[in-house]
């Protein structure tokens, strides 16, 4: 079976914001292994790899807007595959 148009979308949604998701923590861990316990560390990279953590934060943010205003003005949102690309990347950010 093909996938609708909006369900390929959605698919797309889904993935891209998990792999932005999954770029956020991992800058994020990174980070803070480049200073140690004292705070005393490589305070440069530090700094670069928080401001790359923030960008993969709004953009999942952007992509997760996107996908809410587009299913919602296409009237799709109580579809099964809508509630889950739009409930799961705010749950995983909690739960990460």
């Amino acid at each position: 079976m093909m996938p609708t148009p909006l369900r390929r979308l959605l698919i797309y949604s889904l993935l891209t914001q998990m792999l932005l998701l999954a770029s956020f923590t991992v800058l994020l861990w990174q980070a803070e292994q480049a200073m140690d316990k004292t705070g005393i560390g490589n305070v440069e990279q530090w700094e670069y790899l928080n401001q790359l953590a923030g960008i993969s934060l709004y953009g999942l943010a952007l992509f997760w807007l996107a996908t809410f205003v587009y299913t919602a003005w296409r009237g799709d949102l109580r579809t099964r595959q809508a509630q889950l690309t739009l409930g799961l990347p705010p749950l995983a950010l909690i739960i990460s």
